[in-house]
């Protein structure tokens, strides 16, 4: 009896030991499953990244190139109409002051005021 007893108990380890390697192989193999598609999406992230990179780059570039155009521009506009006040100012104001006196709130010139307060 005790030979079958051994036996039995021997048996049910056994199959106690199967199921569990069985069970050990299922999660191996999902783990193994799950590193496959988690290296797919790393792959898939480095790409986009690059992706991502290479646009943000580009649109730098085109930020800046746009930025010096401004610059350049601003620039040009400023010192033409910087020379084009200067020589309008120069140009005018000696005309406007052999033109016509100057003349108070009044409407008294300043040289007959002077002679005046005198």
């Amino acid at each position: 009896m005790a030979s079958i007893s051994s036996l039995s108990s021997s048996n049910l380890q056994s199959a106690n030991v199967q199921a569990s390697l069985a069970y050990s192989q299922r999660q191996v193999q999902q783990d193994q499953n799950q590193v496959q598609q988690d290296n797919q999406r790393l792959a898939q992230s480095q790409l986009q990244l690059q992706r991502d990179q290479a646009q943000l780059q580009q649109s730098q570039q085109q930020s800046q190139q746009v930025q010096q155009q401004q610059s350049a521009q601003s620039a040009s506009a400023s010192s033409a109409s910087t020379a084009a006040a200067g020589t309008q100012s120069s140009a005018s104001a000696p005309a406007t002051l052999s033109a016509r006196p100057q003349v108070n709130s009044q409407g008294q010139t300043i040289g007959s005021l002077i002679s005046v307060t005198a």
